[in-house]
């Protein structure tokens, strides 16, 4: 994997369900902070993405488990992997997530620096 320096305000380490909603976050509450999302895999949803056997879903009500910024809209309400990936992959389309997620990457430490202040 190459090696990516970016500086960033905010690093968000995954881009599955809370990576996701992590970013869409900042860009309604912190439109002027940077981010990047780092993500080992080739493609966001995490869970979603990784476990495709037939049958998964969720054990959790999309109500509870999906985002209060985008109501969960479908008549099933304990989704299945497929539609929770789609919903992952709406919101990142919708609040403009995709182009700071670097696929292919993860962390592999991190440095505190207390004279700078900054990871």
């Amino acid at each position: 994997m190459a090696q990516v320096e970016t500086n960033v305000d905010v690093l968000i380490v995954g881009a599955g369900l809370s990576g996701i909603g992590a970013a869409a976050h900042l860009n309604m509450q912190c439109p002027n902070k940077s981010y990047a999302i780092i993500e080992q895999r080739a493609d966001m949803g995490g869970t979603w993405d990784l476990f495709r056997y037939p049958g998964i879903r969720s054990d959790s009500d999309m109500h509870t488990l999906g985002y209060r910024f985008k109501p969960w809209l479908h008549e099933k309400t304990i989704a299945d992997g497929p539609a929770i990936h789609e919903y992952i992959h709406e919101t990142a389309l919708e609040f403009g997530i995709n182009p700071h997620i670097h696929f292919g990457h993860r962390v592999m430490t991190a440095n505190w620096s207390s004279s700078d202040a900054c990871w």
